[in-house]
């Protein structure tokens, strides 16, 4: 969760960190049918990474498309 006192490069490695997490649980579970468990941890990695790029613009960093 993002903390108001976080630097561009915690930001950026908190991304690294959940795209991480993600990738790791697709990789367990595979895509399809699975437990809805599975379905709300990669929601909420989306969500914590989508939080922590809009963190980092706000900050100044500048992403490219």
């Amino acid at each position: 969760m993002r903390q108001e006192e976080d630097t561009i490069e915690e930001c950026l490695e908190m991304i690294e960190y959940y795209k991480k997490e993600r990738a790791d649980i697709i990789n367990k579970y595979g895509t399809g049918v699975r437990p809805s468990y599975v379905s709300a941890d990669i929601a909420d990695a989306d969500l914590q990474i989508a939080m922590y790029y809009a963190a980092a613009e706000e900050l100044g960093h500048k992403f490219e498309d």
